[in-house]
């Protein structure tokens, strides 16, 4: 083996990724890869959702991902190329690693990239396995992978290098860790998270536990280390060890934007209220409050392929976020810039569910419900954003008869353009004359509120008696 070279001289500091660089490294690895997916040993793995290290200022980049008690470097960059960024960054890097336990460092590389080749070498990296033909199946994966290399060689194979980061192990041959199937213990945290939200929101529906099973919850969130908020500590947050995915699958509530006190709600909750909603396959959905995107794609996933969920977020960053979060993987989720609470879909929608605390309801969510079955599920909050869930569903094509009850109890952000501090005390006065769980139905105008009215707005009144028996027969749920 060839002596380690010391570390070129540098003058960029490297640190730790964090929610301000998600931009700029999806635009770097675009520039530099052709996108932010790479195709290795038969996976695409998605680096920019991936931990990172960063070379100021954005001088150079490092993604990696740990693999059980190793880890992989899956894409090393520096501007320009031969700056003195790549050595330094290999080095924090493998400190890093060696700090947290980890015992060998992976790569693949292809057998056409000889200065890459000479690099990784020269800096401790051994050659363990070459897979001839594998780069001609990493194409069908990802087209746009180059025929040729440096000095016309063609593309064909696929290298895999280690440097062995705990002397302990010096002597150990171990092969890549993707050359045997193993569990991911990432998908497995996932799977064992969805199991446990079962038991515990409790889920009877088979595609809610699925979908769970199946978003990873990570690639909504940015790369960690991440500011987490515990159902037993609702006040204060704290920080992730590390930037482990598997610190996200437990019912916590996960920061988006601390200062405003904005999360990825509990996925208990969501479980919950979802499985009452009866969602199937080729459902469409109108997602008001989509944030990042990660409930938009759990539903994406409920509904299905043939389904639509129509999310709607008013932040143009965090709509933003969601629409490059969802991207070509949740093609049936489509995110609209937009103000939720009035906005109309192009189509009826089976389910509206609302994402943000509201005093009062959207006249054009009533509007915009199917109507055979159509549901609305949405907080009404007070002035702390408290409140319950309130599940309305239309039925038999009705216009002024809807059932209505209470599903859940919630804390939950303000919905911006559904709050008015007339509404607000209306609200207040009803709560304080009895629960929302009295509430049995949802009247329309132009039918008059009488004395089973619990809360009038503007052309609707909720009531603690039944829909009249002409107002069709009780469904299943409601």
């Amino acid at each position: 083996m060839s002596p380690i070279d010391p570390p070129a001289p540098s003058t960029s500091p490297i640190r730790p990724a964090d929610a301000t660089d998600v931009a700029w490294i999806g635009n770097f690895l675009r520039k530099r890869w052709g996108a932010t997916t790479v195709a290795v040993h038969d996976e695409v793995i998605d680096a920019a959702q991936l931990p990172a290290l960063v070379a100021e200022p954005h001088r150079g980049l490092a993604t990696y991902r740990r693999l059980d008690g190793d880890a992989e470097l899956v894409t090393l960059d520096a501007v320009p190329p031969g700056s003195g960024t790549g050595t330094p960054l290999i080095e924090a890097l493998s400190s890093k690693l060696r700090a947290e336990g980890c015992v060998r460092l992976w790569l693949t590389m292809t057998n056409a990239n000889l200065s890459a080749l000479q690099f990784y070498l020269r800096r401790g990296f051994r050659l363990r396995r070459v897979r001839p033909g594998a780069v001609d199946n990493a194409r069908k994966l990802k087209p746009s992978i180059p025929v040729v290399g440096e000095h016309g060689i063609p593309v064909r194979d696929e290298l895999d290098l280690c440097r062995v980061l705990d002397p302990n192990a010096q002597d150990v041959r171990a092969l890549p860790p993707w050359s045997e199937l193993r569990p991911d213990p990432i998908a497995a945290a996932r799977h064992g998270y969805a199991e446990e939200l079962r038991c515990t929101a409790p889920i009877r529906e088979p595609a809610v536990v699925k979908a769970f099973a199946t978003v990873p919850r990570e690639h909504f969130l940015g790369p960690g280390p991440w500011r987490i908020l515990s159902p037993m500590s609702a006040a204060k947050y704290w920080t992730t060890d590390n930037a482990d995915p598997r610190h996200l699958y437990h019912d916590v509530l996960v920061a988006i934007d601390e200062k405003r006190r904005l999360n990825n709600g509990q996925p208990s909750l969501w479980a919950h209220v979802y499985d009452q909603l009866g969602l199937t396959q080729g459902s469409h959905v109108m997602h008001v409050g989509a944030g990042t995107g990660y409930y938009s794609a759990v539903l994406a996933e409920i509904v299905g392929s043939t389904g639509r969920v129509t999310a709607i977020e008013l932040d143009p960053s965090l709509a933003a976020r969601a629409r490059e979060n969802l991207g070509s993987v949740w093609p049936q989720a489509k995110v609209i810039a937009a103000d939720g609470f009035g906005f109309r879909p192009d189509q009826p929608a089976d389910t509206i569910i609302v994402n943000a605390g509201v005093t009062h309801l959207s006249r054009a969510w009533l509007d915009m419900l199917a109507t055979e079955g159509g549901r609305l599920l949405v907080p009404l909050t007070n002035a702390e954003n408290w409140g319950g869930f309130l599940l309305i569903t239309r039925h038999a094509g009705e216009t002024q008869h809807y059932w209505a009850r209470f599903a859940h109890h919630v804390g939950i952000v303000p919905c911006i353009g559904g709050r008015d501090p007339e509404a607000e005390s209306r609200l207040k006065e009803a709560l304080a004359k009895a629960p929302m769980t009295a509430v049995q139905s949802l009247r329309r105008a132009p039918e008059e509120p009488d004395a089973s009215c619990w809360l009038a707005g503007d052309g609707w009144w909720l009531s603690t008696a039944p829909v009249p028996e002409s107002g069709g027969t009780r469904l299943p749920g409601v």
